[in-house]
Order: C-alpha cells, then sequence, then structure tokens
C-alpha cells in the first residue's frame, strides 16, 4: 500500500469524523428544526387544509344471456367497453347534467374518478369533495345522467347500479400522519442544509490543525485568549 494512499484514508477518516463532531455540535439545532417542521406539517394539515370525503357508487355492464349462457366474446367486450363508457360519463353532455349547488361542470369533473374493478365488468364512481354530501350527490347524480345518456347513444339498457354512493363522514384527506412525518424529514435534511452553509461561511480558524493545513507549516507553540 503506497504512503499517499495510506494518507488519503487517514484524510477521509478525519473528514468523517470531522462531519460527525459537526453534526454532534449542532445536535440541538437538529432537534429543534426537525420538531419544528413536524410541528408545522402537523398544524397546517389540521387546521388550514380543509378534509375531504369519497361517496362510490358501482354500475354493472350486464351481458346478454343466450338460453341461459353468457359468452366470453360477450364478456371481453363489455371489459372493454368499460373504457368508452368512462369517456362518456366525463364527457360535458352528462356532466351538464348534474346540478349541485356550488360545484360547476369542472369542478364536478375534476372530483369524479372512474375506475373498471379488475377483471371484472363492474365501473366505479367515485367523487372527492370537501362536503361528504356533495361527494354522495355527485357521484349518483353522474351515474344517473351518464346511464341516460348512454341509452340515448346507444339504445341499449345493459348498465344497472349495485351501489347507491352514501354520504360517508369518514374523512380521507389530508393524510396528517403522513404529512407530519414529511414535515420531519424535512426539517432535519433543512437543518443539516443550514450547518453545511454556516461551516461554510465561517472563515475563522478555530484551531492549530486549519493553521498548519492552510499556511502549510508546522505550529510551534498556541497562547491562548484570556479574558
Amino acid at each position: 500500500m503506497s504512503i499517499n494512499r495510506v494518507q488519503n484514508e487517514i484524510n477521509d477518516e478525519i473528514s468523517i469524523m470531522e462531519l460527525i463532531a459537526l453534526l454532534r455540535r449542532n445536535i440541538l439545532l437538529i432537534v429543534g428544526l426537525t420538531v419544528l417542521g413536524g410541528v408545522l406539517a402537523f398544524a397546517i394539515s389540521t387546521f388550514f387544509i380543509e378534509p375531504t370525503y369519497v361517496a362510490s357508487s358501482t354500475v354493472y355492464i350486464r351481458p346478454r344471456v343466450n338460453d341461459g349462457q353468457i359468452s366470453t366474446g360477450e364478456l371481453a367486450a363489455n371489459a372493454r367497453l368499460a373504457n368508452t363508457y368512462a369517456e362518456i360519463a366525463r364527457s360535458n353532455a352528462v356532466l351538464r347534467n348534474v346540478s349541485v349547488s356550488g360545484f360547476s361542470v369542472n369542478e364536478i369533473r375534476g372530483s369524479i374518478a372512474i375506475n373498471a374493478v379488475r377483471d371484472t365488468e363492474i365501473m366505479r364512481f367515485s367523487s372527492t369533495t370537501t362536503s361528504p354530501t356533495a361527494s354522495a350527490a355527485i357521484a349518483n347524480q353522474v351515474v344517473n345522467a351518464f346511464i341516460n345518456e348512454v341509452y340515448e347513444i346507444i339504445e341499449i339498457e345493459n348498465l344497472y347500479v349495485i351501489d347507491q354512493a352514501e354520504v360517508n363522514p369518514q374523512r380521507v384527506g389530508p393524510n396528517i400522519l403522513l404529512n407530519s412525518l414529511i414535515g420531519l424529514v424535512l426539517g432535519g435534511m433543512i437543518s443539516i442544509g443550514v450547518i453545511f452553509i454556516m461551516t461554510m461561511l465561517d472563515r475563522t480558524i478555530s484551531g492549530r490543525d486549519q493553521v498548519e493545513a492552510l499556511l502549510n507549516v508546522p505550529v510551534l507553540g498556541e497562547i491562548h485568549y484570556i479574558d
């Protein structure tokens, strides 16, 4: 092992030790900003962000039954048809027939999520708003308007409501615990960043090691400051 390599490993070890010592010296700042970040995130999530509520309704795309049997081709066609139905449900032709106080067509469209349940012929209509009553009303009205629009366009009555959306007082957002944890992490990262910036901007010489490193000469003696 060469002398230069040994010297580099020693320098790296010293740098790591200095970094650990730096963090230890500022442990109160790190803890303080970390806790502050968590508290701020908790307060904002609790008192400043409106809670949101979701309500869902499900619709079944019923296949045609011939002699008591359902063809696999009919089931596959209905599964593909779900994507087409979802686009129809988001159209202005459907949403203009939805009337919920305080919500425009664009706001209703933004609150609605329409998904096909995997490996089924069932569609789920979900509405998320800041009011549990409004969420249920929007989901139910969108489903009704959607079924009527499909009948007018295709003239096929193969859509059946399985579950009507009900008022659900259990809020789904914001996620206070997750936001608080994110606040803690961000607070810790910011505190470490502040420490590094303060250290980089600090031009004072705090010991003989720094003098020898800067001047490249040995220190023969030290005179301590006495107040």
